[in-house]
This record gives structure tokens, sequence and C-alpha cells, in this order.
């Protein structure tokens, strides 16, 4: 049997399937013709029965088999690595500019409270896009494969890699041909989309300068994630505690706002307006404070500020921590005056700035 064609169907059809063959048995002729085929999540065991209910075919001896299932006791459970975000790629943008444009903002300039009156802003944003932008999940774990391997090539690697864990455990041929043929296809792919990658990154360079360092990220192995750092005597490791070390450190070097000139012990409280002689400006208590012209002058915030603002933005899909991306607040500029404006101002008024807006994402940079 071992000779013919038939044994390579049946070893093919073995490695193929991940099954195993139990049956050790041999007949009167020392051959085996009973196969008792299962799956690795079945054990089995195979004996000749001493006590045959019939008598013996010398072909096909008797035979006793027990078979229990096995069940992996520990099965870890992997966390996802996923994020649900806004998917403004297929955002109906015209319908939701025009949903911003027919909201009224006027109750708004009712609330004195400045994280309210932000709360209130995000919360009718939001609502929004939760009508007119679809939702995507994004990976958030850091990609192991380089920056131009495409899907095609990573499903053969995934592929590759199956074939490989099968002919180790079953040694069948079929799977170490497919290692090979897979292997070839993989490094054929890989080159021409690297060079392709080359071209194109050489390409927008010309245009965007800042493609040179996307470049660059893609071609070196280190990362600007810090796992622990070390100020003083201290070891912090969580994010925050080392975002907190970085900003006690810098505030050190920083001391008190003493005005030549002053006198120290003296407590003045002086309103700008009263000395600069416009109504129109925000009110600032002053302490300690000898020299106004020292002082720095903060009237209130128009329309033409804050479109002059935005036109100095750039209108991409580039978000900060809110996930409000740049070329929605570019468009919607003129509809978001009033909300914007009130806010602005309520900040210079109150000398509070909105919760929402202290947020920001640190990177270290070596």
């Amino acid at each position: 049997m071992k000779t013919s064609n038939l044994f390579n169907l049946y070893s093919n059809f073995i490695s193929l399937n991940s099954i195993r063959q139990h049956n050790r048995i041999t007949n009167t002729y020392t051959r085996i013709l009973d196969l008792f085929l299962s799956t690795d999540h079945f054990n089995v065991v195979c004996q000749q029965s001493q006590f045959p209910l019939v008598p013996e075919d010398p072909h096909h001896p008797a035979l006793n088999s027990s078979v229990s299932l096995s069940l992996q006791e520990n099965i870890s459970v992997k966390q996802k690595s996923e994020v649900i975000k806004f998917n403004f790629y297929k955002a109906n943008l015209q319908d939701l500019y025009a949903a911003v444009s027919s909201v009224e903002w006027s109750f708004i300039e009712s609330i004195e409270d400045v994280d309210v009156a932000c709360d209130y802003l995000y919360k009718i944003i939001f609502d929004l896009f939760d009508q007119h932008v679809p939702k995507c999940s994004v990976n958030t774990k850091r990609a192991k494969y380089p920056a131009w391997f495409t899907k095609s090539i990573i499903d053969k690697i995934n592929e590759k890699k199956k074939h490989w864990n099968l002919y180790r455990k079953n040694k069948g041929l079929y799977h170490i041909n497919k290692v090979k043929n897979l292997r070839r296809a993989i490094c054929s792919e890989s080159r021409n989309e690297y060079l392709r990658f080359v071209n194109n990154s050489e390409n927008s360079i010309k245009y965007d300068p800042k493609k040179f360092w996307s470049f660059v990220k893609t071609k070196t192995k280190s990362h600007v994630t810090l796992n622990e750092m070390t100020y003083g005597d201290d070891v912090v490791s969580s994010p925050q505690e080392i975002v907190n070390a970085f900003a006690y450190n810098f505030s050190t070097v920083f001391c008190d706002n003493n005005v030549p000139g002053c006198d120290n012990n003296s407590d003045m409280n002086t309103n700008i307006c009263d000395i600069c002689g416009d109504n129109n400006c925000v009110s600032i208590s002053l302490q300690k404070v000898c020299n106004i012209t020292s002082v720095l002058h903060l009237f209130s915030i128009n329309d033409d500020d804050i479109l002059k603002a935005a036109k100095k933005l750039k209108p991409n899909l580039v978000s900060g921590p809110d996930g409000i991306p740049a070329f929605f607040v570019v468009d919607c500029i003129r509809c978001l005056l009033i909300p914007l404006k009130y806010i602005f101002n309520l900040v210079l008024k109150s000398s509070t700035y909105p919760y929402k807006w202290k947020l920001s994402k640190v990177c270290p940079i070596f």
C-alpha cells in the first residue's frame, strides 16, 4: 500500500483535514484495514477486544475503543483593541451642513457657566454627527506589519502560518508545498509593493514635506511610547503620571510675577476699563500690579477674530481629543460663530477655561 497512489491520497487527506488515525491493532496478516479517525479535539484509545461478540474475521479483529472530548480549561479571552469612531469619509456632508445651519443657538447666551455652555455645544454637534455620519471600528493596536504591506500580503502571511503549524503537527506534503508557494508569492508581492511605496513617498515629498517624516517613521523600529520614567527619586509608569511629572518639572522654571516698582505688601485691585477708558474690554482684577503698561489688554472677541483664526486651520480629517475634524470647523465656522464667540468671551469674563478644551494629546519627541 505504501508504494501505491492510494497511500499518497490517504496521507494528503489526513494532513489536509488535520485528523489522526488511532487504530494500531493489526490483523492476522499484519495489516491494518480498520481505520479510526478523529480530530485533535477527541482523546481516543483503541484496544483489541478480549471478548468478541461474534467470531473474529482474520482481516478485521474485534476492537474496543473509548472516546472523550478534550476541552481547554483555560480559555483566554482577548480584549478587543478597537474603538468606535465617526467615519467622515462616508458622511453625508450636505445634509450635515444643512442641519448645522438650521440650529438656533440663541439659548446658549443664557448660560453663565463655561463648562455647561461648552457641553451643550458638543452635545448638539455630536447629535448631528450621529444622524449624518456613519461609525466604524478602528484598531488601536500598533500595526506589526510595514506600511507597504497590503491586505493581500497579510492574508497570505496568515495562511502560510496556518499551513506551517499544520505541517509541524502532521508532516503532510500538502501543507509544506503550500508554505513554499505562499512564501514565494509573499516575497514577490512585498518587493513590488515596497518599490511602489518608495516611489509614492518620493513624489509626495515634493508637495508635502511632512511625508518625509512619515517615511522615516516607517523605516525606524523605535517607538515614542514610554513605559516608565524617573523623576527625582520617583518612578512613574502610567501615562497620566508621566505627563504630570513633565508639567511639574516645567512649572518650576517660572517664578512669581513681581513687577519692578511694586510694593509686594500692597494689595491693589485695579480695573483695566477704569484706566484705558474702553468699556468694551473685559474687566480683570489685578493683584499687586503697579505699572499698568505691563498688563496685557484683553478685549472682547468678535466675529472677525474667529473667522481669521479659522482660516489658519488646515481643512483635513485630523481631529483632537474631542473627535471633531478640522475641516468641519472650517466649513461650518459661520454657523458656529454665535456659540464660539459667546464661549470665548465668557472665558475672558470669568477667567475660566473649559475643561474639555484642556484635554490634549501629549507625545514625547526624541
